[in-house]
């Protein structure tokens, strides 16, 4: 992830993070179906993990590089989304360990 610019490497978290969660991602999809599919199954980061896709397919195949605003909202971006998925994961292990699965 080092090499990656900032919102490089907050797309690939992002895919990373989606399947630890059981998105299904698919080698054939594109970043944008990869994106919606994300969205549409953890739907309370909907909007933060489109702001990354959307960024992310604008670094990839727009003709200008993205400015430092751009970088900054996906980074907010990630932020949030981590703390929310954070949260998931952690009442799920509570649940787990109280059998109330």
């Amino acid at each position: 992830l080092d090499r990656l610019s900032p919102i490089g490497r907050a797309y690939a978290r992002l895919e990373r993070t989606a399947r630890l969660f059981g998105v299904l991602l698919r080698p054939g999809d594109t970043a944008l179906e990869r994106g919606k599919r994300t969205a549409r199954t953890l739907r309370e980061e909907g909007v933060p993990i489109m702001t990354i896709t959307d960024a992310y397919i604008t670094e990839r195949y727009a003709p200008r590089p993205p400015d430092v605003s751009e970088e900054k909202r996906v980074e907010s971006a990630w932020r949030r989304i981590r703390r929310i998925l954070f949260r998931r994961w952690l009442r799920r292990k509570v649940q787990a360990a109280s059998g109330d699965e």
